[in-house]
């Protein structure tokens, strides 16, 4: 489950600098 939640918040992580 850890890992699902590190992928997340990876996934986020680069859509948010995409977005940027």
């Amino acid at each position: 489950m850890d890992t699902l939640r590190k992928q997340a918040t990876r996934l986020r992580e680069q859509v948010a600098k995409q977005q940027q």
